[in-house]
């Protein structure tokens, strides 16, 4: 767990932290984990508690439908996101979700539902270096990964851990995320986290609410680095 020292409190609702696919969304897990926990020690990294579930986690459409789901249509799954994001959103304390959906919509329903929505963090990542490492992660070559980042239509297929998810190349994930009238997610280049990770760390506490504490922002930096 983390110390409830009232951190989380600030905003009701989700907090999304929106980004295609290695675009550094698991280090800013990794950070709001060593931040809310304030521990002497680096948090491991499959024990993350703060930011637990991805809008995409196949168990919590089981759990709110309350039934087992084996063998659904992405049609009953995508059917189902409202309910999700309704349930994430009736918790008392701010609820950190990430997504790698685009801010669209897929058959005339929300991807994102903005009603349960409290605000988002969009990361952003040079493509040329994204390709690189989504080649990588994805075990593809770098063509094909150059395909997919180009294509509009780009898409995750549905399995027993996650349901489908619309990315709709990287251009067009940008570009929706940041298309919505009356709606301004914070924004962080991957590069600037790289090169002055105080300040961009920095902007994300201020966009939260926290409280200044420039001791607890870099022990939770320090804590969070790839050598950790």
């Amino acid at each position: 767990g983390y110390p409830d020292d009232g951190w989380r409190r600030g905003l009701t609702g989700i907090v999304w932290l929106a980004s295609y696919p290695k675009s550094g969304n698991t280090w800013l897990r990794l950070f709001m984990e060593n931040l809310f926990r304030n521990a002497a020690q680096p948090v491991p990294i499959n024990e993350l508690n703060v930011v637990k579930h991805g809008d995409s986690a196949y168990p919590i459409y089981e759990q709110v439908a309350a039934r087992p789901l084996a063998g659904a249509s992405d049609e009953e799954f995508h059917a189902l996101r409202e309910p999700v994001q309704r349930y994430f959103a009736s918790r008392p304390e701010t609820t950190f979700v990430k997504t790698h959906n685009a801010l669209l919509r897929h058959n005339g329903k929300p991807l994102i539902h903005l009603e349960h929505t409290a605000g988002a963090v969009y990361l952003l990542r040079n493509p040329f270096d994204l390709t690189v490492s989504f080649a990588d992660h994805y075990r593809i070559s770098h063509d094909d990964a150059i395909e997919a980042l180009a294509s509009p239509f780009h898409r995750t297929k549905t399995s027993s851990s996650a349901i489908f998810q619309l990315l709709g190349g990287w251009t067009n994930h940008y570009r929706a995320w940041f298309g919505v009238e009356n709606f301004n997610p914070l924004f962080i280049r991957y590069e600037d986290m790289v090169r002055d990770p105080v300040k961009s760390f920095g902007r994300f506490m201020r966009y939260l609410g926290l409280p200044k504490n420039p001791e607890r922002l870099k022990r939770a930096i320090r804590h969070s680095t790839f050598n950790e």
